[in-house]
């Protein structure tokens, strides 16, 4: 009987929420669909009305006209980009026969690019006019592919994340978009995390620790931070 056509109340499933950038209404995901909720007057859309697919991580678009998630609906793994009214077709982008999830996803504020973990620790860059999909890098560990904090830099030229080394630590690393490469920020013996970019873009703040001691790990007998 659960699997026949039924409402279902979906606001006590919520996975994720976003502001627009006008902040006047709020985008939700909830049961594989994608919502947005006015801030006062107004409807409750859903843009995707997908009851046979999951579609994850919405993201508003820097100026608030487009809705962006990631959808198994159709052939394989797809990024959707689409009108916030909920009007015409989505766009589908494909992003790789070898990405099967998405962490962390993030539009740069120019609006050119987004950027999201795959389940293998690698990040993309997709250049969202052409369709054009970059390997930026890759983590040491696909247990931290959901918080590496990815964040574009206010001119969307830099993309930084927490990376993990070898020694098991935290480096801030940032992206160039020019040259298409990575370079560690931070001492390789101090653990790093959360970096942010200030408003101007000059400086990049983050969370650090010099003294962190070993732990015992998950599932491990032997000793890890």
């Amino acid at each position: 009987p659960w699997a026949m056509p039924h409402w279902e109340d979906v606001s006590r499933s919520i996975a994720s929420a976003a502001v627009s950038p006008t902040g006047k209404r709020a985008l939700f995901e909830s049961r594989g669909d994608i919502f947005t909720v006015p801030a006062e007057a107004g409807d409750v859309r859903n843009l995707t009305h997908s009851a046979g697919a999951a579609d994850r991580s919405p993201m508003w678009s820097p100026d608030g006209k487009q809705v962006a998630w990631f959808s198994d609906s159709g052939a394989g793994y797809r990024l959707l980009i689409g009108d916030q009214l909920g009007l015409g077709a989505p766009r589908a982008i494909p992003i790789g026969d070898e990405t099967r999830f998405a962490w962390g996803a993030t539009w740069s504020p120019d609006g050119s690019r987004i950027a999201w973990v795959d389940q293998r620790a690698r990040i993309h860059v997709l250049e969202v006019a052409t369709g054009k999909l970059t390997t930026a890098d890759t983590d040491g560990t696909i247990l931290n592919r959901g918080g590496l904090g990815l964040t574009w830099s206010p001119d969307s030229k830099w993309l930084a994340y927490a990376k993990e080394f070898p020694n098991h630590f935290h480096r801030i690393v940032v992206w160039s978009l020019a040259s298409g490469t990575a370079a560690p920020l931070t001492n390789e013996l101090a653990d790093a995390a959360s970096p942010a970019w200030d408003k101007g873009g000059r400086w990049l703040y983050f969370l650090a620790s010099t003294d962190l001691g070993l732990a015992s790990a998950w599932a491990n007998l032997s000793s890890a931070q």
